[in-house]
This record gives C-alpha cells, sequence and structure tokens, in this order.
C-alpha cells in the first residue's frame, strides 16, 4: 500500500469506526557523525542525531467538499534515545475546506515555515543556519488559518493563548505569554519570496514585546537554488545573552544539482546588537560560513558532506564543525 495503512488492522476490529479512515506514517531518520572543536579547546567528535522524527497523520472526508484531518508528529533519537517523546512535534486536529485550512494544537509559527535557505542538516550552530532561523518554533495551545492558494500567493495566521497566566515574582504582576503570528508566501515558475512575523505580548508592566520580522526570497529550478534572507528582532531574540535587544542579520545560500551531487554553500551575518533603547553592543556580531556537498543515493536517501565556521566577534572562541550525515525519508 506504499506507506499508507488502513488504520491498524488489529485496532480497527475492536474499533470499527478507524476502518473509515487512511492512516499515513511517515518521518525521517537522520544520524551522522562530526567533530566540532571551540575556540583552542581539543576538538570533539561525536554520532550525533540531527533531528529524526516520525509521525501519523490522516484525513476524513466530510462531505461537501470539508475534510477532517489531524497529525501527530514526536521526535526520536537514534544516536542514544535520549529525548525522544511522543507528540513533541506539531501536532494537531483540524478542518479543511474551499476556505482553507484550520488547525488546533501545537502547530508550526510562520517562520518555523520559513528556513527556505536553511539546506543544512547539522547538530553544531557552525554547521547550519541555526542562528538565523532560531525564531521558527512550534507555538502551544495554537490556533492557525491558513488560506487557500490564489495563483501562487498564500497567507496565514495564527494565535497561542497563554494558559498559564502566572504572576511574575519580582514585578508581582501577571505575566502574559501569548503569541501572535502571521505570514505570506508566493511560489510560482521558481520564484518563490516569503514574510513572517511575530510578535509576543508584554510580559508585565515595564517589559517590551518580542517581535521579528522575517523575508526569504530566491529562485530553486533548473537544478540551481539562490536564497537570500533578512531577519529583525526586538525583545528576547539575541544570539548572546543579552536580552532586550534589537538585531538584524541577514542570510544567503546557493547550490546547483549536477547528477547526484548538489554542492553548496551559505554566507551568515549579524551585526552588531543594540540594547532597546540604549548604546550599540560593541563586538557582539557574528559572521559564518557553511560549504558542502549532498550526493542522493536515491530518492529518499540522501548523504551530506560539510564544513562550517562561525566567528563571535570579540572573543575569542570561534566554532568549527566537520561533519557527515545520511538522511532517509519514509
Amino acid at each position: 500500500m506504499n506507506k499508507k495503512l488502513i488504520a491498524l488492522a488489529v485496532a480497527a476490529a475492536a474499533i470499527p469506526t478507524l476502518s473509515l479512515a487512511d492512516v499515513v506514517i511517515y518521518g525521517k531518520i537522520k544520524a551522522g557523525v562530526e567533530n566540532t572543536k571551540v575556540g583552542e579547546a581539543a576538538s570533539d567528535n561525536k554520532v550525533e542525531d540531527y533531528g529524526s522524527r516520525i509521525g501519523f497523520k490522516g484525513t476524513e472526508d466530510l462531505g461537501n467538499g470539508l475534510k477532517a484531518l489531524w497529525q501527530v508528529e514526536s521526535k526520536i533519537a537514534v544516536d542514544s534515545g535520549a529525548g525522544t517523546s511522543f507528540g513533541t512535534r506539531q501536532s494537531f486536529l483540524g478542518m479543511e475546506g474551499s476556505f482553507g485550512k484550520v488547525r488546533l494544537g501545537y502547530i508550526n509559527n510562520s517562520l518555523n515555515d520559513l528556513g527556505l535557505i536553511d539546506l543544512w542538516e547539522y547538530n553544531s550552530d557552525a554547521q547550519g543556519l541555526s542562528l538565523f532561523t532560531r525564531t521558527g518554533a512550534r507555538i502551544a495551545n495554537s490556533v492557525r488559518y491558513d488560506s487557500p492558494d490564489f495563483g501562487g500567493v498564500k497567507f496565514n495566521v495564527g494565535h497561542g493563548v497563554d494558559e498559564t497566566r502566572s504572576t511574575h515574582t519580582v514585578a508581582n504582576q501577571r505575566v502574559n505569554q501569548h503569541v501572535t503570528y502571521a505570514g505570506i508566501d508566493y511560489n510560482a515558475n521558481g520564484i518563490f519570496a516569503s514574510y513572517a512575523y511575530q510578535r509576543n505580548a508584554d510580559q508585565y508592566d515595564g517589559d517590551k514585546a518580542g517581535q521579528v520580522h522575517r523575508v526569504e526570497a530566491g529562485y530553486d529550478a533548473n537544478n540551481l537554488f539562490v536564497g537570500l534572507g533578512y531577519q529583525q528582532t526586538k525583545g528576547n531574540y539575541g544570539w548572546l545573552d543579552e536580552s532586550e535587544v534589537k538585531t538584524r542579520e541577514a542570510a544567503l545560500t546557493v547550490g546547483y544539482t549536477m547528477g547526484a551531487f548538489t554542492p553548496k554553500f551559505s554566507l551568515a551575518k549579524g551585526w552588531n546588537m543594540k540594547e532597546i533603547g540604549g548604546d550599540t553592543i560593541d563586538n557582539s556580531d557574528y559572521k559564518q560560513y557553511v560549504v558542502g556537498v549532498d550526493y542522493a543515493f536515491s530518492k529518499r536517501t540522501v548523504g551530506q558532506l560539510s564544513y562550517g565556521k562561525l566567528n563571535f566577534d570579540g572573543k575569542d572562541d570561534d566554532v568549527r564543525t566537520v561533519g557527515f550525515n545520511v538522511v532517509h525519508s519514509f
């Protein structure tokens, strides 16, 4: 049946309604070896999991062009089993029709749908664009709407409800941590462009609301990929320990497929952070490059060899990583 099961035969016998819906089992197994060196310290050799996951999803036709949809996706760690847990990735229940799609659950924010220019599999920050894409997340207690496709243009909007509303131990005021996010995407004829925004509510009086703006655009066709991204943040989104800052950063990725090989490289730059309502923080910028090549063993199994270097100005602990990994999709 090629990746589809008719709702677990044994369970279907006990619960007849399960036999009415198809269940798709999918996922990725990502594992590799890497050598990482920080500053002048001795390098570390590691066997790593690179974000393996397994998921279950399905739909049910409700008639009149309406269908129910659901998904439960879980993290797995093939290197040690540590951190393996159920439902820890995007999981939801929703409805879809000509109006678009509405989902409730633990859902990607609009920023997490981007990261289009991060073509790397990695664990170390130096080996991929994890700093640039750090604002992408899954939002708990979230409701999200995705529009239909309007000639290559789609948009989405979502809100994560703060269900705890605890009292701040210092300010003695109620903490409000709800999140609002939105995005718009264009994809046609090899051209793609996306914009995403997120605002975190004020936590208490005197605490600034966090905001993120990110845009990514490029060309992906005829074996060529070129993607450029720019991001601005405000609030607790710095890449170092500083909080309540403004940041600006940009990233570029280029790749070209030649048969089974895809050589590629990425460059990223973060400018000095600035205190909100204050001065620039000297030596708080970063520079990064990653070079590597993918090799497609098959349509579902791809290997990657890469080298990356991440430098924080004003620090002597540059991070350098070389690694090889394999990703199998099912």
